[in-house]
């Protein structure tokens, strides 16, 4: 039995030398209907941990973005994070259904827009979770990217 837990524990401890615990960054991204939409997310984070996320919107033909546009996220997915600051703010922002939506007007000839969540993994939580954002353009979904944070001990 003793031999048995100590290569549990230097399984554990092998695993955390090799980085399997600590926190990573992941990037996903989708291209479709002229836009390109990329979610950078904390792939594998801790209770407490600093914890950015970022989306960029552009167009994948060089074009201006319209005038209005809309994303459409999952809140449970941001429920996981104490947030510090959402840049640039949205001209709109309300939840329904479970969706939170944020509506950005983006500079006149602007080809991209890059949203940037800086928040902190709640002290509390423990799960893992998963996520998706969606572009809505004219009400109309042009691009989904789906994503999920491991929380480990």
């Amino acid at each position: 039995m003793r031999r048995v837990v100590v290569i549990l524990l230097l399984a554990f401890v092998a695993a955390g030398i090799l980085g399997v615990f600590g926190y990573r960054q992941g990037t996903t991204s989708v291209e479709s209907d002229r836009y390109r939409l990329e979610v950078s997310y904390p792939q594998v984070s801790r209770p407490g941990l600093p914890s950015n996320w970022e989306l960029r919107i552009g167009r994948a033909d060089g074009q201006p973005l319209p005038e209005v546009i809309e994303v459409v996220s999952e809140a449970s997915y941001f429920d996981i994070f104490d947030e510090n600051g959402l840049d640039p703010d949205p001209e709109r922002t309300w939840q329904e259904a479970g969706e939170l939506v944020w509506q950005f007007e983006p500079p006149d000839g602007s080809t991209g827009l890059v949203v940037t969540f800086d928040a902190r993994l709640q002290p509390n939580i423990h799960w893992s979770r998963s996520g998706s954002s969606t572009l809505r353009i004219d009400g109309r979904d042009v691009a989904t990217v789906s994503y999920r944070t491991r929380v480990v001990p």
